[in-house]
């Protein structure tokens, strides 16, 4: 019995036979074509273009179908880019916005300082003015203690003769009432000096008063000034404080000295600076108003407050 492979072999080696010539019109005659619906019969012939007709018809959809969409894409991304060109358009906007209301602010500050300014400087020069006049005051008054020291330098040999009961220490003697006329004189002067301090101080802090005299250290050279000469007490201690090596203002009490300071914290444009008392001298009951005048009536503090009482 021959194997698989054997058989195998002799298969390969078996001639090829030739078809008949008949072999192919037997079979188109056995094969039926399918008949068209309005009878007419099917060509299976034709030309080329018309087989394939369909097919191109097809890809020439689909062509179109992906130019289509070629174009949408296109013109979608222009519109993303013109979005986005849009939205930087509006970014820029937005940004010159802005900086024109910070301009604006800018200019409206600037104004508002130049305004500032404009007013400081005139009540630069109006101090200035009201200091001129008080400088002129405060040489009358030191020309008149300087008369009035060297009257009393004179009164003493006098006395000795003409009222020997001065050396008894009568209150109503013409040397007492010498020396009392000077000290009250000295402390207009001094008065007249701290309110001008502090106006100078108010108009460098917006109007404001300070807090207590010795934060117009600046404005006061000595705290000599804060002293009436009737109160020998401060006057020895700022003249031992103020001597070369000593503390100065370091050592200083707060608000010492002979003036009750009546107005801290308060500012110029709140309240009528001539009818408001800002410093009083504890020993004479003089008073200094805000807009730095200085009264020697003790009776004045009290005139004021009934006139301003009783207005409407």
């Amino acid at each position: 019995m021959k194997t698989e492979s054997e058989i195998e072999a002799l298969l390969h080696k078996t001639p090829t036979p030739k078809p008949t010539p008949q072999l192919a019109a037997s079979l188109k005659a056995a094969v039926r074509l399918p008949q068209p619906a309005n009878g007419s019969a099917l060509e299976i012939g034709g030309p080329l273009w018309r087989r394939w007709f369909p097919a191109l018809a097809y890809a020439v959809l689909i062509l179109g179908c992906v130019v289509v969409l070629a174009v949408q894409n296109t013109q979608q991304q222009e519109l993303i880019r013109q979005n986005e060109e849009l939205r930087a358009e509006i970014a820029v906007a937005q940004e010159a916005a802005d900086a024109r209301e910070q301009a604006q602010a800018k200019s409206q500050s600037a104004a508002r300082a130049i305004e500032q300014l404009q007013r400081d400087a005139a009540e630069a020069a109006r101090l200035a003015t009201r200091l001129a006049e008080l400088q002129v005051q405060i040489d009358a008054l030191n020309a008149q203690a300087k008369d009035l020291n060297a009257q009393l330098a004179a009164v003493p040999e006098r006395n000795r003769i003409v009222a020997p009961y001065d050396f008894f220490g009568a209150t109503n003697s013409p040397l007492n009432e010498a020396r009392d006329k000077a000290a009250r004189i000295s402390c207009v002067n001094n008065m007249k000096q701290i309110g001008l301090a502090l106006r100078i101080y108010a108009n460098n802090h917006n109007d404001g008063f300070p807090p207590d005299l010795n934060s117009v250290s600046n404005e006061l050279s000595i705290a000599k000034t804060l002293c009436c000469p009737a109160d020998q007490a401060s006057v020895d201690r700022a003249n031992a404080l103020f001597k070369p090596g000593g503390a100065g203002w370091a050592g200083w009490p707060k608000n010492g000295g002979s003036y009750e300071y009546r107005v801290a914290g308060l500012r110029l444009a709140d309240v009528d600076p001539t009818k408001v008392v800002a410093t009083k001298c504890r020993i004479h009951g003089q008073i200094g108003l805000m807009d730095g005048s200085v009264h020697q009536d003790p009776n004045y503090e009290n005139r004021l407050r009934e006139n301003v009482r009783n207005q409407p």
